[in-house]
């Protein structure tokens, strides 16, 4: 799975994998049982209206709903194992899973803003640049299901 880094309201670095295909956002973080100061990004080819639920994931979570020009609309928290879904209240085009705590523990809120700073030249397509970072967006093959990430 591909791993990138973002900086978020400037100064915090967290390394995240990459789940920008249908397989990889249904999986999503499935089975991980420790997740340290990285996290998981959900990258969508459109803006939707994102649901998740944490079904055979087996650590609690916290989600961001995050919009094109990577402002941070929305902070959920997502617990083990549960089957209840979680749903963004705006479209977004991306989803930032971290372990519990962690959006809290740094100071991140709703409002803060994210940018991504490497592994962007593998993930390029033909798709107009989200946020100015030089990150372009991936184009899917298939039918996308409406309802994205675990599942």
């Amino acid at each position: 799975m591909k791993k990138i880094s973002l900086k978020i309201d400037g100064n915090i670095e967290l390394p995240v994998y990459v789940a920008n295909d249908i397989p990889s956002r249904v999986k999503g973080l499935q089975g991980v049982k420790n997740l340290k100061d990285e996290g998981m990004l959900f990258i969508f080819d459109k803006p939707k209206m994102a649901s998740f639920w944490m079904r055979d994931t087996p650590l609690d979570l916290d989600i961001a709903f995050i919009s094109r020009d990577g402002k941070i609309n929305q902070i959920e928290k997502m617990f083990s194992n549960s089957s209840q879904s979680i749903k963004s209240h705006y479209k977004c085009y991306f989803a930032l899973e971290v372990p519990s705590g962690y959006f809290e523990d740094q100071g991140i809120e709703e409002g803060s803003y994210i940018e991504i700073l490497e592994g962007v030249n593998e993930m390029k397509s033909g798709k107009s640049s989200p946020f100015g970072s030089g990150y372009k967006q991936v184009k899917t093959t298939g039918k996308e299901k409406e309802i994205i990430g675990h599942t």
